[in-house]
């Protein structure tokens, strides 16, 4: 009888209380956890409570590269599981309510009856039956390659809406404005960072404006790894300004991502919803002279 797996990733300073929240109500339903921990310098309690709840699964130790799909190909390659078995992919600020595996044995039949081997939520990786050639690709943005059919779960009638069996606590724990400095860490951290092919839907050319956001990010990371910057920080970013405005300025008149650090860190402007709604628009670039 195939098994269920929750399969996830964190650092080893990760909030402990997140783990909890997100773990707790589902422990006594999946068979495994395989988990991932980064940089586990130290036996601390997130170790011992991802130990004490793995049950057939296995948490694993690894250094942190700023590579997601790398790190989430940990638990696909070293884990527990077996071809047939199925696992479900979550991030530490989501939840997943028991209501889930009161239905798992229907929607299992369902998929395999439709030899449905991937299940997408939101357009994003979330529940999959295991192979030996499933493979996580893409950084920060990765999906799975080398299943035979995908499908998104909201597509069926009884998981339109979400909300009896999935959720998020990112709004709650989140600023919204966030995203600023998320988006320059998998900017200019992550090295084989896709984080420029957001946004770029709206463009006829988006192969083409790729392309060029790609070329000023490689440069903008050679130059910061010229001053031994990386990984980049809030400060950094910030001496970096202060003391290199004129090199700097080239990066920011160019790429939205570094515009919009420059303004929120440096200039302190107020951001806006507007502001949020347009953090892909690259031609909402406000220029330095």
């Amino acid at each position: 009888m195939s098994k269920i797996y929750i399969c996830g990733l964190c650092n080893d300073d990760s909030n402990l209380e997140d783990l909890k929240i997100l773990l707790d109500p589902i422990k006594y339903y999946y068979s495994g956890l395989q988990w991932v921990v980064h940089n586990p310098l130290i036996q601390n309690g997130v170790h011992k409570y991802l130990e004490s709840i793995k049950k057939d699964g296995k948490i694993i130790y690894a250094d942190w590269c700023f590579r997601l799909d790398f790190s989430r190909n940990h638990y696909l390659y070293q884990g527990n599981m077996k071809p047939g078995d199925w696992f479900i992919s979550l991030d530490p600020l989501e939840i997943l309510l028991p209501g889930f595996f009161d239905k798992w044995q229907k929607l299992k039949e369902k998929l395999e009856l439709a030899e449905v081997d991937g299940v997408l939520l939101y357009g994003k990786r979330f529940l999959y039956k295991y192979n030996d050639y499933l493979e996580h690709k893409g950084n920060p943005h990765e999906f799975l390659i080398n299943n035979s059919k995908t499908i998104e779960l909201t597509n069926l009638e009884e998981y339109k809406n979400t909300t009896w069996f999935w959720g998020s606590r990112r709004a709650e724990k989140r600023d919204k404005f966030d995203y600023i400095w998320h988006f320059m860490n998998y900017y200019v951290n992550f090295p084989n960072s896709n984080h420029c092919l957001l946004g770029l839907d709206r463009y006829s050319n988006k192969e083409e404006v790729f392309q060029i956001r790609e070329t000023i990010r490689r440069q903008f990371r050679i130059f910061c790894q010229s001053l031994d910057l990386l990984p980049l920080t809030i400060d950094r970013f910030k001496d970096l300004c202060h003391n290199r405005l004129e090199e700097m300025k080239k990066f920011i008149n160019s790429e939205k991502i570094i515009n919009d650090m420059y303004h929120y860190y440096i200039l302190n402007r107020k951001f806006t919803q507007e502001d949020l709604e347009n953090a892909h628009d690259l031609e909402k670039i406000i220029q330095v002279s």
